[in-house]
């Protein structure tokens, strides 16, 4: 999972996803900060976990609106050497929707997919990324709801052919 990774949310509590490509055990720590730009932490999270090969979803803390924040997800594989870990690091941005759309609560399956492609034209990754996975959690057998959500994984390479989430 290393590499450096661009986002944007108009969320104020946006929810990040990690490629988990081997199964974890709770033996394992897990890392998951974000920074302000006084490199203040926003949000701060150590935890194991027990869990296949899988996407993992992680919901942060509040985002103040137009602002930028660094953060950096880690798997610590040797308690022992911290400095060995596998990581992948990014900044999001919290910014302003033109989409118009109700609420997502307030969505149908059709409209919901209607503001997901609008997310997903104006770069707007958490949101497009969490609501193909509400779709296909909702319908694991709905064809278009499977291909747009692995359209999505494809476009942030995510993609190794499985679609659970945790």
């Amino acid at each position: 999972i290393d590499g450096t990774v661009w986002s944007q949310t108009t969320s104020e509590t946006p929810q990040f996803f990690f490629k988990i490509p081997a199964p974890l055990s709770d033996s394992l720590s897990l890392e998951f900060v974000v920074q302000d730009s006084n490199d203040n932490y926003a949000f701060r999270k150590q935890f194991a976990i027990d869990t296949d090969a899988d996407t993992l979803l992680i919901s942060a803390g509040e985002l103040a609106a137009d602002e930028s924040y660094s953060w950096t997800f880690s798997i610590y594989c040797d308690e022992t050497r911290p400095s060995e870990s596998v990581s992948v690091s990014g900044t999001v941005q919290r910014v302003s929707s033109s989409t118009g759309l109700p609420l997502i609560a307030d969505l149908s399956s059709e409209e919901k997919m209607v503001q997901l492609q609008q997310y997903a034209a104006e770069g707007i990754w958490h949101e497009a990324v969490g609501l193909a996975i509400d779709l296909y959690q909702s319908d694991p057998d709905n064809s278009d709801y499977r291909e747009t959500l692995e359209s999505l994984f494809e476009q942030a390479k995510l993609v190794d052919g499985s679609l659970p989430v945790h």
